[in-house]
């Protein structure tokens, strides 16, 4: 699709753009979401309370009872949506970015030159203490009573405004359908007991492997 692609004026993507693009679709729609999915397994793991909570909640809309019946339930999983906030919260993937000044303006009393570079950083927002109660605490409760938003809260793993992230809806949907399909079977354990400790590249991921013990749900 990509080759075949035309601009309005008929002319093609150049090889660079096209190994861009295909770059940018790797990135954005695989190892963001692997990496949150990775970091919520381990969170649940480390707090069997959250854990137990998701396991009854997909037990309660009939997550196991097929493919079928697992995404009619998706509505119906709040405390599913509210651990990958939470996880996002305390592990955004997008953890740091970059906005260019258009023009001249002021913030905070700082002075910001037409054509600066300003860097905002959820990880950072994302844990402020005047904002978020507790704000190291792995606690999805916190999400379970409504949606939150850079407005109110300082909330915005998938960026915001005109530039906020184009596949984040699709992103939550397919997290949220891979963590019930495995969280409903499964129960993982980590080895160690300690959650990975996270590196900061373009993406926020563990620095290394997590190793996690698998059992099946009630056994």
């Amino acid at each position: 699709m990509l080759l075949a692609a035309r601009d309005e004026d008929g002319s093609a993507l150049s090889d660079a753009e096209l190994r861009s693009q295909v770059i940018t679709f790797l990135l954005a729609g695989h190892e963001t979401t692997a990496s949150t999915l990775t970091w919520a397994f381990a969170l649940m793991a480390q707090h069997a309370d959250e854990d137990t909570r998701v396991a009854a909640e997909l037990a309660s809309v009939g997550a196991r009872d097929g493919t079928t019946a697992l995404i009619g339930a998706l509505p119906a999983m709040l405390r599913v949506n509210a651990v990958l906030a939470e996880t996002l919260r305390l592990y955004p993937a997008i953890w740091i970015a970059e906005r260019q000044v258009v023009a001249a303006d002021e913030l905070g009393g700082f002075q910001l030159p037409a054509g600066s570079a300003v860097i905002v950083a959820p990880y950072v927002t994302h844990r402020l203490a005047n904002l978020w109660p507790e704000p190291h605490a792995f606690s999805p409760a916190r999400f379970m009573t409504g949606a939150r938003t850079l407005i109110d809260d300082g909330y915005f793993p998938f960026g915001a405004g005109p530039h906020a992230c184009i596949g984040q809806h699709f992103a939550l949907l397919e997290a949220k359908i891979i963590l019930a399909t495995l969280a409903a079977r499964f129960q993982l354990h980590l080895v160690d007991g300690k959650l990975p400790v996270g590196e900061g590249g373009i993406t926020l991921r563990p620095a290394g492997p997590v190793p996690v013990r698998v059992a099946l749900r009630g056994r």
